[in-house]
């Protein structure tokens, strides 16, 4: 144990020697650009307001392609009811070509005038897609874009929700909120992120591990979001005692011992050797958050009982066995002891 009550052990002697700041990250070099894309689509993006913005003319077209073939009669129309008790009317054309839960609903050739009430979505975020839809035209912040990919993905709108999600991925460099605030929203499971995108998000804030772990973004994921990013099979940490740490930080510096269980099923226990295992009971004595000390006891019962009485049962604890984790060069080690460092040192001062 070094001085700070912080694990020091052989594998980490490389970062003993080593200083970083973790107060300040540099600012990004293009706060606001464009990227055009063969398919006509227009992205811009603002990273000091996280706004975007969608041009995309293949939309204006193909709406004027069905207004050329179409009439003006109530019956080529769709009542949306939204939350607010507001109605709008909206061509049966433009939201059948965009939506395949409207198709099937359509396939069954009613007569009548169909009515979708929409009371359980953002009426804002609902006429944000009705204008993309009609005119090619979305605009949103990183806040919002929640509710309007919900929006999306309930009525099965497969082209609005690829153009939202490239959106998502179109900034010219990622900063830590940036990457902070699209991983929570990918993590979220009522905004029905495909994987595809989810995989390429967690590869973008993998990639930038060492620099997020450094700002104060990591501690304002939301638990879902902590527990996909340190699910990740190809985390840049050397072992799981890395994953150990930035667990911890999480859930006692952040103040969410509430997740503790799920997020403590991240770390792989069933791939640490004996010295890991050390290592991880001497972090939770440092930290000493008895409520967590007893959720990690379920994981690492055998390993006490081993410590204590010679036995050993040989149980796997972990919800699935899954692979080992060692692409890290040993970097998150040494950003997290130093944020270990303050975080205990905070806690001491708070109690005294």
């Amino acid at each position: 144990m070094s001085e700070n009550r912080c694990l020091s052990t052989a594998c980490y002697l490389k970062s003993e020697a080593s200083t970083i700041s973790t107060t300040s990250e540099n600012p990004p070099t293009n706060y606001v650009g464009k990227t055009i894309y063969n398919s006509g689509m227009e992205i811009s993006w603002d990273i000091l307001k996280l706004n975007i913005k969608i041009i995309n003319n293949n939309c204006v077209n193909e709406v004027k392609k069905m207004e050329n073939g179409g009439k003006n009669s109530c019956e080529n129309f769709i009542k949306v009811v939204l939350s607010t008790g507001e109605e709008m009317d909206v061509s049966r054309a433009i939201f059948g070509h965009n939506s395949f839960y409207i198709q099937r609903l359509l396939s069954r050739n009613s007569p009548e005038k169909l009515v979708i009430k929409s009371t359980a979505f953002d009426p804002i975020a609902l006429k944000k897609v009705f204008c993309y839809m009609s005119y090619g035209i979305l605009e949103f912040t990183l806040h919002e874009v929640g509710e309007i990919v919900r929006v999306a993905g309930s009525f099965e709108m497969y082209t609005v929700m690829n153009d939202i999600e490239t959106s998502l991925l179109s900034f010219e460099s990622f900063p830590s909120n940036v990457l902070g605030r699209i991983l929570t929203i990918a993590s979220h499971e009522d905004y029905l992120i495909t994987i595809k995108t989810k995989k390429i998000i967690l590869k973008l804030v993998n990639s930038n591990l060492y620099k997020f772990l450094q700002s104060s973004e990591f501690l304002l994921l939301s638990p879902s979001a902590v527990v996909r990013l340190l699910s990740y099979d190809d985390l840049n940490v050397i072992d799981e005692v890395e994953v150990f740490r930035m667990a911890m930080y999480y859930l006692i510096y952040g103040k969410n011992q509430l997740y503790g269980d799920s997020i403590l099923n991240c770390v792989r226990f069933q791939n640490m050797n004996s010295i890991e295992m050390k290592a991880i009971y001497d972090i939770s004595e440092a930290y000493n958050d008895f409520y967590i000390k007893k959720i990690l006891g379920y994981y690492i019962e055998e390993y006490l009982l081993y410590q204590k009485n010679g036995i050993k049962k040989g149980e796997v604890r972990n919800m699935n066995i899954l692979c080992r984790r060692s692409k890290g060069n040993g970097n998150i080690s040494i950003v997290m002891k130093i944020l270990e460092k303050k975080s205990l040192e905070d806690v001491k001062s708070h109690i005294s």
